[in-house]
């Protein structure tokens, strides 16, 4: 009855922690719904053990108690965006593990086939050397035998002929022995570390080439972890580069508000004129600094443990691996640098996102504006016609009268007006036509009421008189 008791309990903390997990990942994912899902949880426990009975409840109270100590530190987390940095270090350890589970063991195999091949080859060119030495030593021992002289003269030529066999043999000896200790520097080292790297570089997609799985199960095992640490690490990117971007204009907002303490009121009107700081937005040009700011920082740290390379191949390296081109040609040595180079590579490609969702927001908005400037462009041809561009006939195209709205933006503006697509384009084009023909339209609406209103004001000041025709006959 007690192990009946006992295999009850099992089952229910089974159940209840599989629901749980299932649960949270959904929630990981939306950090708002943390709070329903804590709820949702500790109303299952307390259904599920009152359907089990009584006996259930004991053994599920710390479930409960756990929940609510759990509740606190994820909420604490998820205010501070902590929750997906904290998943994406589980799902890449997990990761790790597991590719050193697979792979660990067939490197070893591996590693005792390709030692007892170079033994084996090793053994045979070194038979062959001696067999040749044996031949060289007896070829001139006889020649010393053969050749006239004292016994004294042979003694000798035997004695340097003996020196040069043993020196040959002890060669031929260190040769083997040198051979069969250098490490194969083509194989993979699979350790614990050398595997979270590998997974790293999976989910990042930058794949340098220097780790590569050799077993089938390990390469399933990629595309499978492939495919779900590539969403995930999108959407934790753009979490960290829409942090980074926040931070960087409160920043911004900041200095902003130094700057009207320090400097007087004329100072203050001057400096709101710059574009970027009326609005507390971030330039794209201090987004690039942040970037290469964390280049030079990583490459500075790299060269601790990859005390080989230079700080241009070290640099060079960074760029590649926020890039995510990731050649290849320069990758870690070490295990240590293996492990350090995982945080700033994943701080760079957070970086480069915020740049990138930078440049695309700019764009967005720079269109939105460009559709403001050609309707003010339309209010002032119907109140000064004469400033107006619409009112100005030439061969130019509407893209470069647009060009002309835009001449007094900033150099950045003017710069990403050049990038806007073709789709964009065809719409900012639509809108001037548009425009354009309205006004137009306008015009000459108000030139034939004004042509109606002259003649009916003709007519008034001079009537026609009534004429009579006579029948001359």
């Amino acid at each position: 009855l007690l192990l009946h008791h006992h295999h009850h309990r099992i089952i229910v903390i089974v159940v209840i922690i599989i629901v749980i997990l299932s649960h949270f990942l959904i929630a990981c994912l939306y950090s708002t719904e943390l709070p329903n899902f804590f709820i949702a949880t500790n109303f299952f426990i307390m259904d599920f053990t009152s359907m089990r009975g009584r006996n259930c409840i004991s053994c599920t109270v710390w479930l409960r108690k756990s929940l609510a100590f759990f509740s606190v530190i994820f909420n604490t987390m998820s205010k501070f965006h902590l929750l997906s940095f904290v998943l994406l270090i589980v799902y890449t350890l997990i990761g790790g593990a597991v590719f050193y589970a697979l792979e660990s063991d067939q490197q070893e195999q591996q590693h005792s086939n390709i030692t007892v091949a170079n033994l084996n080859e090793k053994n045979e060119q070194a038979r062959r050397m001696l067999d040749h030495l044996r031949k060289v030593f007896a070829l001139k021992m006889w020649k010393v035998g053969r050749h006239a002289g004292t016994m004294s003269t042979k003694f000798t030529r035997s004695r340097d002929i003996w020196k040069w066999y043993e020196q040959n043999v002890d060669n031929v000896t260190e040769f083997c022995k040198s051979t069969n200790q250098q490490p194969n520097k083509t194989a993979v080292d699979w350790s614990f570390w050398s595997s979270v790297y590998y997974a790293v570089t999976v989910y990042t997609t930058i794949g340098y080439g220097d780790m590569t799985p050799s077993t089938t199960s390990g390469k399933i095992l990629t595309m499978i972890y492939a495919l779900c640490g590539i969403p995930l690490i999108c959407y934790i990117l753009q979490d960290w580069g829409l942090q980074l971007l926040l931070s960087a204009r409160y920043l911004i907002k900041l200095y902003d508000k130094m700057i009207d303490r320090l400097f007087s009121k004329w100072k203050k009107k001057n400096m709101l004129n710059i574009g970027w700081l009326e609005f507390g937005d971030l330039p794209i040009s201090v987004a690039l600094l942040m970037v290469i700011f964390l280049l030079c920082i990583s490459a500075s740290m790299f060269l601790i443990w990859e005390d080989e390379l230079t700080y241009f191949e070290s640099f060079y390296f960074f760029f590649i691996s926020f890039t995510t081109i990731g050649f290849g040609d320069i990758v870690p040595k070490y295990r240590i640098s293996m492990a350090m180079c995982i945080v700033p590579v994943l701080m760079g490609l957070a970086t480069v996102s915020m740049t990138i969702n930078l440049v695309q927001s700019k764009i967005e908005q720079l269109f939105e504006n460009m559709k403001k400037n050609i309707e003010l462009e339309y209010q002032k041809k119907q109140t000064d016609p004469n400033k107006s561009l619409m009112s100005v006939d030439s061969d130019e195209d509407v893209m470069t009268r647009l060009k002309h709205i835009g001449d007094g933006m900033s150099f950045e503006s003017r710069f990403l007006f050049r990038m806007l697509n073709r789709s964009q384009r065809r719409l900012l084009e639509e809108c001037w036509n548009r425009r354009v023909k309205t006004a137009n339209a306008a015009s000459q609406t108000i030139l034939l009421n004004a042509e109606e209103e002259s003649q009916t004001s003709i007519a008034m000041q001079f009537p026609r008189r009534n004429t009579y025709v006579y029948n001359a006959e």
